[in-house]
């Protein structure tokens, strides 16, 4: 590389980077380098060192480079000194303006070492072939003043010389001259003006008023040659004057620089090429010196490495560098990401230096793809399903293990062969035609296969089957996914025939019911025959589970199912509801009256007595039978019809069958419409509490009342407790309506203490469907702190269905009641199952005799003996006795001598309504008598005289 020793190149830019940058560079190069980091302070120290030349950049603050260079140029002593632009303006109107302004060059940023010292070598060669024009024109001046003649040393000059008078045409020019223009004899010239050989014809006269003015001149300028060929000339012009100072003539010498402008055009053009490679190039490069400082990066290598190039200049590159080596590295950048890089390294020659080029390649991607084809490959093989891969014909070429344990085959006994060696003759020819018609269009392909293992087994799998392509959208390969389902598939069938089935007796159960019903009534419809729905509950089951318990229940449901396929013929279907319910489709049945004998047979075969374990059981069944199409037209209305049926054979004393009459229908019509008043009676304030009394009969005074419901309803009017009681309980309204009778309950008895000063007792019916409601104890205990009454002052009645129909978790919320320090009384003893054992396992306090046994005192023998049992009993186990629906004085006298504890009915008062069982208990407060005098005295004035004014009343 040339060196430049002694040349003085003066640099002004505001960036403190591109200064030292770029000092550095011409300072190896062997130039004197001066630098100002503002345009005021260069053009101040450009008039003091007066430099070679100028790198000037355009934009700075305060005086821009446009500015700067119109100063340098419009000043004698600065105007001569080349400037070239450093800029990253691109713009062509911006080059052309600086230009204009004087300018011989313009380098872009960012730019290339050897770009900047080719251009300021060029540029140098220039101004100093111009320095020597003027020298030489100077020396000609003399000579010619001096001897007033042509000069031979200007003729044989290598340079293009002419002179020209003060008018402007031209007097003498060279061989130099001539060829520069293009023309052979100096005869063609002279005598011309000057203004015919250039471009722009007045330049020719603006030169000449600038020698006059100024005496020389130098610059650039377009010449016209003889064939009018454009060409740019560089122009060295002086005057000549005579010894007095006299303008004599004009000479100028001529460089054609166009040759050197092509050359540097075209090194331009090369550079701007081999920039646009490498700005573009996917590749990252990055050069650093043999310290590992960073000298150049190109766009690429910005992106790769995730920093700008300003960042990465004169940085310390930290990998080692061998020449010819390839490695692979990994790079964190700025942001955390990983980037794998393929690294290739040559060696060059830099700034006189040996440096390192390294090729950076991005192969993070590839790594990735690759790790992701291990991960896959991996997968396939420890896959848990089976994977089989076959060429576009179908022949395997790739099983994974799994395939292998399912199938029984090893992989090299399956390669290069069909799938279908897996074939059991199962899945017929046209499936497999249609599958292969699927993959074969590039769709995918789901199914189920029966196949068959190589040790002959049976087998079920699920297989996913797809097209691979290539990068032309090409099927090349077909690839199954294939799971081994067969344990799923005896899974499905048991789970199908438990969700079809009843566990028990494994007949149909409601579902697969309704869909045989639903077959059923299909058919006939279309061989316009009927179809019979039988309704069969078995009669007091309830007494056998609690007898001999539910292992031996559960033995007789599957003897009675038995029993009943047994009746019925192949095409007919038995299915269990539920508990003791079975349902019975009859199929194709020409007229109703068919029914009869079938019905009679089963309510026969039922009848006969049932073998449980060397235990003899009789049993007995209600039937109600719907008729499709008399009765009903869907399934729904014929299993409400026919359950409405079956409830009326057991209102008429079971053992019964009763076809649908529309009366049945009515009453359900009824029920429901008093079921949607009865939703809303409670919101609408329509139900109120009565209390009756209850009476001890020792003392002969009010101890406590009984809460009953009554209903005033507007549409229906007063509604007996027996109708809408049922159907609250069945409705489930029973639970919030115990909840608001309790509460009133409560309330009621803690006004009763205030009235008499005595803690009377309330007593509350609950219902088996009550003890289903898991908040029960809770709406217990919210209703006794709400009302401040003490949990002894309040007395639930449970009867004896609750106990045997053992609702789960009742025995548990009744020991919890027991914990609120409430009394137990057990409601209608004697009209259930009467089980001892459900007063010794439950804590009752009080016992009540059921009405209908108090009714037949004392005329029946048998009921007194029953009352008289079960007052013992009560004593005996220490249970309080209450009897009620007392009417007479004869129940009253019977009761008092056996020593029943209180009583309860219309001899001493109806129920009342609130209001007025606060009057009754304070009339009480002013007539108590003594009954047990009255007793013994068996004055019946005195024994009626118990509770006088409300009889009295009552009859009034």
């Amino acid at each position: 590389m040339a060196t430049f020793s002694g040349i003085n190149i003066f640099i002004i830019d505001d960036q403190p980077a591109n200064l030292q940058v770029l000092s550095a560079v011409l300072q190896n190069s062997g130039f004197q380098v001066f630098v100002a980091r503002d345009a005021r302070t260069g053009i101040n120290k450009i008039k003091k060192v007066k430099p070679d030349l100028i790198l000037l950049d355009i934009l700075m603050p305060e005086i821009d480079g446009f500015e700067a260079c119109r100063e340098l140029k419009s000043n004698p002593e600065t105007q001569e000194i080349p400037v070239i632009f450093m800029t990253a303006l691109a713009e062509s109107v911006d080059k052309v303006k600086g230009l204009k302004l004087g300018a011989v060059d313009y380098i872009t940023k960012p730019f290339q070492h050897d770009e900047i010292l080719a251009r300021i070598n060029n540029h140098l060669k220039v101004y100093h072939l111009t320095q020597q024009l003027k020298e030489q024109n100077r020396a000609l001046q003399a000579e010619i003043a001096k001897n007033r003649v042509q000069n031979s040393t200007i003729a044989a000059s290598i340079n293009a010389i002419a002179l020209a008078d003060l008018q402007g045409r031209l007097t003498y020019v060279n061989s130099a001259f001539l060829k520069m223009w293009g023309y052979e004899k100096a005869s063609e010239v002279l005598g011309q003006a000057v203004d015919s050989f250039w471009q722009d014809s007045q330049v020719a006269q603006r030169v000449i008023m600038a020698l006059i003015c100024h005496r020389t001149w130098s610059g650039e300028l377009t010449g016209k040659k003889h064939n009018h060929q454009l060409f740019n000339v560089q122009v060295v012009a002086n005057l000549i004057t005579d010894t007095e100072d006299q303008p004599l003539c004009f000479m100028a010498a001529f460089l054609d620089i166009t040759p050197y402008q092509k050359a540097e055009s075209a090194l331009q053009e090369t550079e701007e090429c081999l920039q646009r490679i490498i700005s573009t190039v996917a590749n990252g490069i990055i050069i650093v010196n043999k310290e590992g400082k960073v000298l150049f990066v190109n766009p690429a290598a910005e992106q790769l490495l995730g920093r700008s190039s300003e960042k990465l200049l004169d940085t310390i590159w930290g990998v080692p560098m061998v020449a010819g080596n390839s490695t692979e590295i990994a790079l964190y950048r700025p942001d955390n990401t990983l980037a794998i890089v393929d690294m290739r390294v040559v060696e060059l020659p830099w700034d006189e230096e040996t440096a390192y080029l390294a090729s950076l390649t991005d192969i993070t991607a590839r790594k990735q793809t690759e790790e992701r084809l291990k991960i896959l490959s991996q997968a396939c093989e420890q896959s848990p399903a089976s994977i089989v891969i076959t060429n576009a014909e179908g022949d395997i070429e790739y099983v994974n293990p799994k395939f292998e344990r399912v199938t029984g085959y090893k992989a090299e006994e399956v390669m290069g062969k069909n799938p279908r060696i897996l074939k059991s003759g199962f899945t017929s020819e046209e499936e497999y035609r249609m599958l292969w018609e699927t993959i074969s269009e590039g769709l995918e392909w789901h199914g189920e296969f029966q196949n068959k293992r190589k040790d002959g087994q049976l087998f079920w799998e699920k297989a996913s089957i797809s097209a691979i392509r290539d990068e032309n959208d090409v099927i090349t390969h077909f690839v199954a996914v294939k799971e081994d389902i067969t344990a799923q598939k005896e899974t499905a069938a048991i789970l199908f025939h438990q969700a079809k089935y009843d566990a028990l007796t494994d007949l149909p159960n409601r579902f697969l019911a309704h869909d045989r019903m639903h077959q059923a009534i299909a058919q006939a419809e279309r061989k316009n025959k009927r179809v019979a729905v039988m309704f069969v509950d078995l009669d007091h089951f309830k007494n056998i589970n609690d007898t001999l318990g539910h292992a031996m229940g559960d033995h007789l449901l599957m003897l009675a199912a038995q029993r009943l396929l047994d009746a019925l013929r192949s095409g007919d279907t038995v299915a269990r509801l539920g508990g003791d319910e079975f349902l019975i489709i009859l199929p194709e049945i020409e007229q109703p009256f068919a029914c009869k004998a079938i019905a009679q047979k089963i309510l026969d075969i039922l009848n006969q007595p049932f073998d449980l374990g060397g235990e003899e059981v009789c049993l007995s069944g209600s039937i109600g039978i719907a008729i499709y199409p008399d009765d009903a037209l869907d399934i729904s209305g014929l299993m409400s019809h026919a359950d409405a049926a079956m409830y009326c054979a057991k209102q008429a004393g079971r053992n019964l069958f009763k076809f649908f009459t529309n009366s049945m229908n009515e009453a359900a019509q009824r029920r429901i419409r008093l079921e949607n008043h009865l939703r809303h009676a409670l919101a609408n304030q329509e139900l109120s509490v009565y209390y009756q009394p209850f009476i001890h009969l020792a003392s002969g005074v009010v101890v406590g009342a009984e809460a009953l419901m009554r209903w005033n309803s507007p549409e229906l009017g007063m509604v007996r407790p027996d109708h809408f009681i049922p159907v609250a309980e069945e409705s489930g309204l029973i639970n919030p309506l115990g909840e608001w009778i309790t509460t009133q309950a409560c309330h009621a008895a803690m006004t009763w203490r205030e009235i008499t000063g005595y803690e009377l007792w309330v007593a509350v019916n609950m219902s088996p469907r009550q003890f289903r409601d898991h908040g029960l104890v809770d709406t217990i205990g919210n209703a006794l702190s709400d009302s401040g009454l003490p949990g002894h002052c309040l007395e639930l009645e449970i009867t004896e269905r609750l106990l045997m129909e053992d609702v789960p978790g009742a025995s548990e919320m009744i020991q919890e009641l027991t914990r609120l320090e409430l009394r137990l009384s057990i409601d209608d003893f004697g009209t259930g199952y009467s089980s001892l054992s459900y007063l010794k396992r439950f804590p009752f306090s009080v016992l009540k005799i059921d009405k209908s046994f108090i009714t037949d005192i004392p005329h029946d023998p048998e009921a007194v003996s029953l009352v008289r049992t079960i007052i013992a009993m009560a004593h005996g186990l220490h249970l309080r006795v209450i009897a009620e629906g007392v009417e007479t004085l004869q129940q009253l006298e019977f009761l008092y001598q056996e020593g029943c504890d209180y009583a309860q009915g219309y001899w001493f008062s109806p129920p009342l309504a609130g209001d007025r069982f606060q009057w009754y208990l304070t009339e009480q407060m002013f007539h108590q008598t003594d009954p047990l005098k009255t007793l013994q005295s068996h004055n019946l004035e005195h024994l009626m005289a118990i509770s006088p004014s409300i009889q009295v009343r009552n009859r009034e």
